[in-house]
């Protein structure tokens, strides 16, 4: 077919490809679909070389697959996006479509729409240069940084790293890593921190804000034109459908490309560490960036422990390493989780965690027990429900958005008092913006989760944040919105929160509240505190695992 046609997007979230002016020839609805993701993940790990040599096993350094590294990031930052188009661009595809036009707000389909060798209007090539130089620019001033932070490593010998992405907030980090922080300087043990960043604004407010040198990981890469090139047909991709092989494709080479990059920066890493006394490192559980850092912790005989910051679900592929061996598969020495129900999850589904490098630690952010005065009366109508919504990071900028808003605009339709929970590191305009709410009477701004709030509030609703689990430490009955984004799939699944359909019957919450039965003991079952955790990591001089 050798028409032109405008894609076009509108509010609904849904694509339609147009012929002419006004004939429209097909409409999509674009959702997310995660599981679909993840079967085009675990296809592509089941990827061989035409001499059957397994995908994962052609980037190898130090004994693990340096190819697995990047499962997460290759999930979430491209099938994600992908399979959102996936039957847009199998029509385009099948029908041998070559030129289209775009709307503005379908930025997102640009690149696929490159790798699919389909014509569109390109972007001023000048805006590129520009971009390019800002990089450079930004990357010059955190490789300064961070060789002031490793003269600083070297030369006051501290003994501890501390990773997390590069987050700052009034707490003067990463507010999840808060009481790792506070137990460092209180117990005076010297430490340098390392930070995944952005090389955007955000890396320069930051760095503003806390003025103080760190270690960034992505001063240390660079691309090589000396890079081995991947050669597409070496790889047997019978297994893959027509329609989805140019961009399997794409993404092999991608993973191959950046699996080199990781190599480099294994090897500096390495050399600089060995210049410096660490003994220990301490991070969050992310395995999205701090691969690298592990590989050269370990060559250096510098132990990793890994804290637990979130729920773990099936998708949270970099836990899970799918079709990958265990023996290839890189972990933390020890991966400190909450506690035992959150030790069960993770074991559930990965292959590369067990009962040897998990361990109950507790949790990072200490629940107090907080008393509130309950309600004493059964609710008879939903007009009289308090509902706690908290934001949740996931829906800024994505499809999912509008599906929120169906569930928020139903509540307001009801006269259910809305109770919003802001999160403190996004602006809480932003935040009410991406929810479709303003200054409504029937609106409450949350900056805390306090007496005042708990006693007032009937129940929680939302998708799938760790901010879910909490509540049901303060003995809240949960809701779980069923959106395209299925990641908190596993609240409903352990009976631990009510499913909740767009066009929920008020019935269902008003018995949910009436009927609630606590899940603090599965959920919060007692367990030590963090403290005594890192006294053991840190304090101990003789601990070891």
């Amino acid at each position: 077919m050798s028409k032109c046609l405008n894609i076009q997007s509108n509010r609904e979230g849904v694509v339609e490809l147009i012929e002419g002016k006004t004939n429209i020839l097909k409409s999509f609805v674009i959702k997310e679909n995660l599981l679909r993701a993840l079967k085009l993940l675990k296809l592509m790990n089941g990827v061989k070389t035409k001499e059957g040599v397994p995908i994962y096993e052609t980037r190898k350094y130090a004994g693990v697959s340096v190819w697995a590294f990047h499962q997460h990031f290759i999930f979430w930052n491209f099938l994600r996006e992908y399979v959102k188009y996936e039957s847009v661009i199998k029509f385009l595809y099948e029908q041998e479509i070559k030129n289209v036009e775009i709307s503005d707000n379908l930025r997102a389909i640009k690149n696929l729409l490159k790798i699919y060798k389909i014509n569109f209007k390109q972007d001023k090539k000048s805006i590129w240069k520009r971009n390019i130089a800002k990089e450079f620019l930004t990357k010059s001033v955190a490789a300064t940084v961070t060789f002031f932070a490793f003269l600083k490593l070297i030369c006051f010998r501290a003994r501890v790293l501390v990773y997390t992405p590069d987050k700052y907030s009034e707490l003067g980090c990463d507010f999840r890593f808060a009481p790792i922080y506070s137990f460092l300087k209180k117990n005076n043990v010297d430490f340098v921190e390392v930070f995944h960043t952005l090389l955007n604004k955000e890396f320069y407010a930051n760095l503003f804000k806390r003025k103080r040198v760190v270690l960034y990981l992505e001063s240390l890469m660079f691309s090589s034109f000396l890079d081995d090139k991947f050669n597409i047909d070496e790889i047997d991709t019978s297994s893959i459908e027509n329609y989805n092989l140019p961009y399997i494709n794409y993404l092999l080479a991608e993973i191959d490309k950046r699996s080199q990059v990781s190599v480099r920066l294994i090897k500096v890493l390495n050399l600089l560490l060995k210049l410096t006394k660490v003994k220990k490192l301490v991070a969050i559980d992310d395995v999205r960036y701090a691969n690298e850092l592990i590989v050269a912790c370990k060559l250096n005989n510098i132990k990793a422990y890994a804290i637990q910051h979130g729920q773990f679900t099936k998708y949270h592929v970099g836990w899970m390493n799918y079709g990958i061996p265990k023996n290839l598969s890189l972990t933390f020495d020890k991966l400190f989780v909450w506690n035992e129900y959150w030790k069960k999850v993770l074991l559930d589904y990965s292959f590369q965690y067990d009962e040897k490098n998990v361990e109950i630690g507790g949790w990072l952010r200490k629940l107090q027990p907080i008393l509130y005065k309950k309600r004493g009366s059964e609710i008879t109508d939903i007009s009289q429900v308090n509902m706690l919504v908290p934001y949740e990071i996931s829906v800024g900028g994505t499809s999912m958005a509008e599906e929120v808003r169906v569930y928020i605009k139903k509540f307001l339709d009801l006269d259910v008092h809305i109770f919003f929970s802001v999160r403190p590191d996004i602006s809480s305009e932003k935040q009410l913006r991406q929810y479709g709410l303003d200054n409504n009477s029937r609106l409450t701004l949350v900056q805390e989760v306090n007496e005042e709030v708990l006693s007032q509030i009937d129940a929680v609703a939302g998708l799938y944040s760790t901010f879910l689990n909490e509540m049901m430490f303060y003995e809240k009955p949960v809701f779980a919105m069923k959106t395209s984004f299925d990641l908190g799939h596993r609240l409903t699944e352990d009976n631990l929160a009510v499913s909740l359909e767009a066009d929920f019957k008020p019935e269902i919450i008003i018995d949910g509240i009436n009927n609630f039965d606590s899940k603090r003991q599965i959920v919060w079952p007692e367990t030590l505190g963090i403290e005594q955790t890192l006294e053991k990591l840190i304090l101990s001089p003789t601990f070891k695992y």
